[in-house]
């Protein structure tokens, strides 16, 4: 008998391996403790606060600010995130300063966000506050001191750092730790794969924190005015009030930026790496390419981050009246220069011309004026 094969020869093809997406809703608190089992690992990751409870007991500030980060709803889970928790070594042999652990922890996991489990001082906040705007994740950063607004908040906003958000809460140290933690959870429980879920963070509630009651009209104002955040009552009512450094961004616009930074990254890589074959040199080879980053684009507006509207800006590419018109019908615009305009050298590099997105912000109402007018 002759096999089918010498006729019909079939083979089965294993799928090309890709990365997943980084989850930019997971959060790394940084501890001076020692847990009160055995802790092997560089950290670990939590989803209730009664495991934090089993690994560094009752009492510690670890599990004070895991009990408010799950204490908020929603909160971070509703993301799809975890809290993380490392200790770092404070061996007076050899110290680690959080800024070095911060470094020295990225490089093993991916983490959207950094809290102290301790109130950390004048040196070493700005020092963390240089790690993660070189890392692309935030830092939430508390001080319990209005000095703060004038000394060290100023000093990291002035620097550019924007991944910080510096965050005033006047009620002692332990509390302003905790109060962080409920506002990073808050604040990253945007499940970006929902419709309208993406949030701005101003007049939001605080599971379990009590209101900051050293916020007077003076203080907000001059929060206002630097660009940083607290906890205060609006007349009675306990909410937070998010603002942004003159010419910077409110943050969830920092957040939101990060996240679709990095999706857009994973997607192209996947799109190269995924095919069993290649994506050509060719413009159908670069559709390709722009189809997954429009992808994208498309979550962003439906989750609420992009929306259409008018480009007011003047730095535009590519067709200017497509470039409007994108805006305007979509909120976004993809452009790349022709693959036939590539130089030899470029092409012979086999690297695909550079993609450029406009993306227009949907934004936020923070506040509003109201104008009333009466006749007898």
């Amino acid at each position: 008998m002759v096999d089918i094969v010498n006729i019909i020869n079939v083979s089965e093809q294993t799928p090309s391996r890709t990365l997943g997406f980084y989850n930019v809703n997971n959060v790394m608190l940084f501890t001076t403790e020692t847990p009160v089992v055995t802790f092997t690992e560089s950290y670990r990751p939590y989803v209730s606060y009664a495991d934090v409870v089993t690994d560094f007991g009752t009492e510690s500030a670890a599990a004070a600010c895991a009990q408010a980060v799950f204490a908020q709803s929603p909160s971070l889970l509703a993301g799809g995130g975890q809290l993380l928790i490392a200790p770092y070594n404070q061996d007076v042999q050899n110290p680690e300063t959080m800024a070095e652990a911060v470094v020295r922890l990225n490089k093993d996991v991916y983490f959207g966000g950094v809290l102290s489990a301790q109130l950390l001082d004048d040196t070493d906040g700005p020092a963390v506050a240089t790690a993660c705007q070189a890392l692309e994740t935030i830092f939430v950063y508390p001080q319990t001191s209005t000095d703060a607004i004038a000394g060290v908040f100023k000093t990291i906003i002035d620097a550019g750092n924007s991944h910080t958000k510096c965050f005033l809460y006047t009620l002692g140290s332990a509390k302003a730790v905790k109060a962080a933690a409920a506002y990073i959870s808050r604040a990253y429980a945007v499940n970006f794969e929902a419709q309208n879920s993406c949030l701005t963070m101003n007049l939001k509630d605080l599971a379990g924190i009590d209101v900051d009651t050293g916020i007077s009209q003076s203080v907000y104002t001059s929060l206002k005015t630097l660009g940083a955040d607290c906890y205060c009552s609006i007349e009675g009512l306990p909410k937070v009030i998010s603002n942004a450094p003159s010419g910077g961004m409110f943050f969830d616009q920092i957040f939101n930026r990060m996240w679709f930074k990095q999706r857009v990254k994973v997607e192209y890589f996947n799109t190269l790496a995924g095919t069993a074959t290649k994506i050509p040199q060719t413009e159908a080879g670069m559709n390709s390419v722009k189809n997954a980053i429009r992808g994208v684009c498309d979550l962003a507006v439906y989750n609420g981050f992009l929306s259409p509207g008018k480009w007011n800006g003047n730095d535009k590419f590519g067709n200017v009246e497509d470039f409007e018109r994108n805006i305007s019908d979509f909120g976004y615009y993809i452009y790349s220069r022709p693959v036939r305009e590539q130089s030899q050298t470029t092409r012979a590099s086999r690297a695909a011309p550079v993609v450029q997105i406009a993306g227009k912000e949907a934004g936020a109402f923070h506040s509003g004026s109201i104008i009333v007018q009466f006749e007898a």
